[in-house]
């Protein structure tokens, strides 16, 4: 199961940090334990090394080509400034789901779902300018 356990029988040691690094591996491998609604963030996580420029292949008129190119600098600026204010809530919410699985391993007992995975604030930047951003959503649990 886990890579953790040095040695068998009643001797066996685990190494806790070895056991929280696979299960922290296994959480983020598994795409259905982040909410739907957020795994599209992970997609674009993925693009967030896109070019600046955008490159036009195929033949087309320069009025249509600068309007592709003016979407794609507002589609590249976007990602590049919401991604940083969202990734961390992510590996945040995999951070503690990691923690609250390990912790159920240990004792085989559940924890309280934090409150801090229904609402963050922060600063951040977007398009160049310091921004102090809030999110939240309603939790099923409250």
């Amino acid at each position: 199961m886990f890579a953790a356990v040095v040695g068998c029988g009643p001797d066996a040691e685990i190494d806790w940090d070895e056991m929280r690094k696979d299960i922290d591996f296994r959480v983020r491998s598994n795409p259905n334990l982040l909410p739907e609604e957020d795994r599209p963030y992970l997609e674009l996580n993925k693009q967030k090394d896109l070019p600046d420029e955008a490159v036009i292949t195929e033949p087309i008129s320069d009025d249509f080509k600068a309007k592709v190119i003016a979407l794609y600098k507002f589609y590249v600026s976007t990602i590049k400034s919401f991604l940083p204010m969202y990734m961390p809530m992510i590996d945040q919410y995999y951070d503690t789901l990691t923690n609250v699985v390990k912790e159920y391993i240990i004792t085989g007992k559940g924890t309280d779902v934090p409150y801090d995975w229904f609402g963050k604030v922060g600063p951040s930047s977007a398009f160049g300018e310091p921004v102090v951003f809030a999110m939240a959503n309603e939790s099923p649990y409250f």
